[in-house]
């Protein structure tokens, strides 16, 4: 039973000391593993803009076209790397220190997150401005602004000429207005109010349109109806006769046709003898 603890004891040691040799050898970096810094200059050297692959839908890496064509405009050799915040660490001017020592050019080094511009850094060129546009693009920009959109916006205002100026008057913007610039782009609320507005819009419309037709075309039967109702008073009554209007002096026809004509009568279809007398057809008329 001594033994065996003994035993154990032993392996024990032996590889606590393996593991000793190792941590120092490590400590003095034999062997030395590829650190960040030097990834970065090797990608850089390759292309001068690095995009990360962890950031696909904020800044693709198909964009790094635009971040070159924008870097052209500063006029000096510009090295673009955008990676997320968090990679940078808390000394994202150390990274881009380390990058340069090991990647050996001029330039300016521009260190760019999912939240803006982290770090910019100039070695043997002179660009005015670099530092204060940052300070710009950090307050002129709303905090959802994408990298390709911040990087543009850092080259304007470098080449505007008055980055310091921007710089201050952004500052003291933000100091009078907490709540920072508006939004560049539509969150997921406004959105939302945006898809009500719009079938609101989808549906509304068109049932409006549908009730005006509607009540249009009932204004216009109600029409129809009361100008077939006024014109039928003056048509012939519902028995068939025929109105006669009233001739003059009162004279009505009764068995025969009247004809009024100067205040007297006179009747078709016989005739009135003088002096009261009736003179018949083809004869002289019996006294009894």
């Amino acid at each position: 039973m001594r033994a065996g603890i003994v035993l154990v004891a032993g392996w024990l040691a032996v590889l606590f000391c393996t593991g000793s040799v190792q941590a120092a050898e490590a400590a003095r970096g034999v062997p030395d593993s590829p650190t960040q810094t030097a990834y970065l200059a090797e990608q850089l050297r390759k292309d001068p803009v690095y995009i990360s692959d962890q950031l696909p839908r904020e800044v693709p890496r198909s964009t790094a076209p635009d971040f070159a064509r924008e870097a052209r405009r500063l006029g000096v050799s510009t090295y673009v790397i955008v990676l997320p915040s968090s990679s940078f660490g808390a000394e994202p001017s150390a990274v881009l220190a380390g990058v340069h020592d090991r990647l050996g050019r001029k330039g300016l080094y521009v260190a760019i997150g999912d939240t803006g511009i982290d770090a910019v850094q100039t070695y043997g060129v002179r660009l005015p401005g670099a530092e204060d546009a940052s300070r710009a693009t950090l307050y002129e920009l709303a905090y959802d602004a994408t990298p390709r959109e911040v990087f543009r916006h850092f080259v304007d205002v470098v080449t505007s000429g008055h980055a310091h100026q921007r710089a201050e008057q952004a500052r003291a913007a933000s100091e009078d207005d907490p709540d920072g610039p508006p939004s560049v782009h539509t969150d997921r609320t406004d959105r939302e109010n945006q898809s009500f507005v719009t079938g609101i819009a989808v549906t509304g419309i068109p049932l409006t349109a549908l009730l005006i037709t509607v009540y249009a075309l009932q204004r216009r039967r109600v029409r129809r109806a009361a100008t077939a109702a006024t014109g039928g008073a003056g048509s012939p009554s519902a028995a068939g006769g025929v109105r006669v209007p009233v001739t003059r002096g009162g004279a009505k026809a009764v068995g025969g046709r009247t004809t009024a004509a100067g205040g007297k009568a006179t009747v078709h279809g016989g005739k009135k003898a003088d002096g009261g007398k009736k003179a018949g057809t083809g004869g002289r008329g019996a006294g009894g």
